[in-house]
Formats: C-alpha cells, structure tokens, sequence
C-alpha cells in the first residue's frame, strides 16, 4: 500500500489528476455528504497545498531553462509574498501564511507545469474529463429544472463569490436567471460551475487541435448550453469570444480539413433527427430555448449593473481612495476564511470590497498588483500558445477576472492552460 502511494505521488500526471478530482468533486462532499467543518476545512486547504508542494517540493525534470529566467523572479515574487505576509498591519500572521498559499496556486501550479512538461501525459485525463463533463452536464440540467429548496440545489455557505475556509452553513440555493436556479453542479457554490466552463472550453481547444474539429463542433453548444444555465454574463461573453479567437488562430485547422467539419456536423444533425424523432422526449430543445430565454432576461435586466461589474475593479486600482495603496496591510488581510477563524482587522472592516484586483491592493498595494501581472505575462512567454489566445485569456483572467481568491478559477484556469499547451507541443517535443 505503501509502495503504491510512493509510486502515486512520484508522478506528475497522477498529482494533477489529484487536483482536478479534489476541485471538481470536494464541494458535493461539503454540500451533500453532511461532513463535519473540520473535513471539509482540509479539503480546501489540500487544494491549496496540492500547487504548492508542485513547486517546492516535487523533484522536477524540466528545470535548465526556468533556471535561468523563471527561477530568480519566482524567488523574488516569494520573497514578495513572504514580506507583505509579514506586514506590521496584518492582523496575525495565520493570515499571513494562508495568504502565501492563496497567491501561490494559480503561479505555482503552471510553474510546476512547466518544471514538469516532459513528464506530463494528458492522455491520461481524457477520460477522466469525459466523465466528469457527462456528471456536470447532468447535474446541472436537473439543477437548472428543479426548485431551489430541493435538496440538490443546495450551497454549501451563503456567499456565493469565493472559496472560503469557514463553518459549514448549508441553504437553499438563492440565486436565480429568470425564474430558474442558478446550477451549481457538484460544487459549493456557483463559482465553481463557471470555473468548470472555462476549463471544458480550453479541453474543447485541445480536442479539436489534437482530434479534429469535428470535436470542436460537438462540444462548443454543450459549453455555450452549459454557459448560460450557469446564469453569468461574463462566462456567457467570454466563451463565446474565446471560442472565436480560437476559430481565427486556427482557421488552417477548420478550412484545410473539411472531412473532419463534414463529420462533425452530421453527428449534430443525425442527433438532432433523432431528438426531433422522439418528440424531444428528453426536454432539449426546451431547455436550451429556456435557458436562452432566462439568460437574455437577466442581461437586460441587469445591465447597467454588469457593466459596471465588468470595469468597475480597475478603475477602483487606480482611481479609489485608499490610505495603504501603496503598502497595503498585508497578505490574506481580505481573505474570509482566515478573518473568519482568526479575525478581521479595523482596516478592512471599514474598507469595503468586491473585486478583486482592489483586494491585491489593499493585501500588497499597487507593487503587489503589477508585479503579479509582469511575473504571469514572463510565465506567459513560456507557453506555446498563440499571442493572440494569450493577449485574451490574460486580460480574461487577470485583469476582468479572479485566479487568486476564487481558488476554483485559480486552479481550473492554470489546468486548461496546461492542457490546451499540450496541444501545441510537437509529438516530438512531447517525447524529449
């Protein structure tokens, strides 16, 4: 038993794998299973020791070239970290340390990634992914059907905006698009379903690189199905223009293979032929006009309140009053889990906050934000992803987005990122 968890954790793909079950299906046991704080408390805080082990710890394979560049600048943004963690203003130092680990788990885990990518086989997980996009895709249509105080849509916690260490507090699902709930799929909250989305789009990517486009054509309605009963406008919007930076960046791979499109499209009809055979027994079109339609109600509805959401965070980084922008008061100061078990200093119960770039502000001021963006940017320049796909996602997730105190986001987003690279690295490459 002992030789086969050594032999477990020594490699790569297998700790990845560990990751993507823990995130995807830990919120099921919080909200489902009825386990104690405690349990779920160490569920979370596994997540964020699984990116930081990666990094620190693993013995690496693929380390000549981060040496030499990477390297020194993730000591120094670790030495950043461990100061601001540090700050005479943070209220203890637990908050400190639980913040090091918040920070770290979006840049630990590509970083791992990239110390690691020979080793990687994400062969591995495509059938894993499959699964659990047949679970997501099912829960979540009986969660976007059902009322809110059936036992399937329940939250685990009663915010619905971060991953949070904290008392378990089980309620009703609240939150509604048009007149329906909505999903939350296996997770705590409604966080990690759109996180999720936005992980199944970059597998999506991968497929129709590595596959064909004929997987491209099949998964895309099922993510912008998934997109929309998810009720969020930004995950709606920006799938919707990722999946059309993908289809310029790789327009060779659609217009030079038209068997693998032709394919792709008479699966969609032959299924179409057959729903529309049985009367649409099973409620597809239903629920995909349905879910359209409650969609469009909440944009316009709410419109001017998302539009402000979607800007609002960066203008408050350069724009706001605050008296610590420069120096902040300290890492995981804003952070609900540990203000929770710890407690909350003065400053930040008389600062309001939402987004999240405010947040980074007021743990590390305005040094701790743009050294973030430039160490991601040099991360970036690493993948072998198109400029044109990195330009988006890094003003998707890093600037308009959360990737450090939504941990959802945090790890599903440095996950796509590593499979949708695999899919630019040369068979040949891959095998160096």
């Amino acid at each position: 038993m002992l030789n086969r968890i050594k032999y477990f954790i020594s490699d790569y793909t297998n700790l990845i794998i560990a990751l993507l079950l823990i995130t995807t299906f830990s919120g099921a046991l919080r909200k489902w299973a009825g386990l104690p704080s405690l349990a779920n408390n160490l569920l979370l805080l596994i997540l964020m020791l699984i990116p930081t082990y990666l990094v620190f710890i693993f013995k690496s394979k693929d380390t000549k070239t981060l040496n030499k560049t990477i390297t020194p600048i993730f000591n120094v943004f670790c030495f950043t970290l461990v100061a601001f963690a540090l700050h005479p203003l943070n209220f203890t130092y637990f908050h400190g340390i639980l913040g090091i680990l918040i920070h770290l788990i979006f840049i630990a885990t590509i970083l791992s990634y990239l110390k690691n990518k020979s080793s990687f086989n994400e062969q591995k997980i495509i059938k894993i992914f499959f699964v659990i996009l047949t679970i997501q895709l099912i829960v979540g249509s009986i969660q976007y059907s059902s009322s809110s105080d059936s036992v399937i849509n329940r939250y685990a916690d009663n915010r619905q905006d971060d991953t949070e260490i904290d008392g378990e507090e089980f309620v009703e699902a609240s939150a509604f698009v048009g007149e329906a709930v909505r999903v939350s799929g296996t997770f705590s909250y409604l966080g990690g379903y759109t996180a999720f989305v936005f992980f199944l789009l970059f597998f999506n990517f991968y497929l129709a690189k590595v596959r064909g486009s004929a997987y491209f054509l099949f998964f895309s309605p099922i993510i912008i199905y998934l997109s929309l009963i998810s009720g969020s406008r930004s995950t709606v919007g920006f799938a919707l223009i990722l999946l059309m930076v993908f289809i310029i960046t790789e327009r060779n791979l659609f217009f030079k293979n038209p068997r693998s499109i032709l394919t792709g499209l008479t699966i969609i009809v032959l299924l179409n032929l057959f729903n529309f055979l049985l009367d649409d027994k099973l409620g597809i079109i239903e629920k995909v006009n349905t879910a359209y339609d409650n969609f469009m109600e909440r944009v316009e509805t709410n419109e001017e309140e998302g539009k402000g959401r979607l800007t609002g965070d960066l203008i408050e980084v350069f724009y706001r009053d605050f008296d610590y922008r420069y120096s902040g008061v300290g890492l995981g100061a804003t952070y609900q889990g540990a203000n929770t078990l710890f407690g909350t200093s003065d400053i930040v119960k008389n600062t309001p906050i939402e987004g999240e770039l405010f947040r980074l502000l007021v743990e590390g001021g305005l040094f701790l934000v743009f050294f973030r963006w430039i160490f991601v940017i040099i991360i970036f320049s690493f993948l072998d992803i198109p400029i044109l796909m990195k330009i988006c996602l890094f003003l998707f997730f890093c600037v308009f987005s959360q990737n450090v105190f939504h941990i959802y986001n945090a790890i599903y987003f440095a996950l796509g990122l590593i499979i949708l690279n695999q899919a630019y690295i040369s068979r040949d490459r891959r095998l160096v």
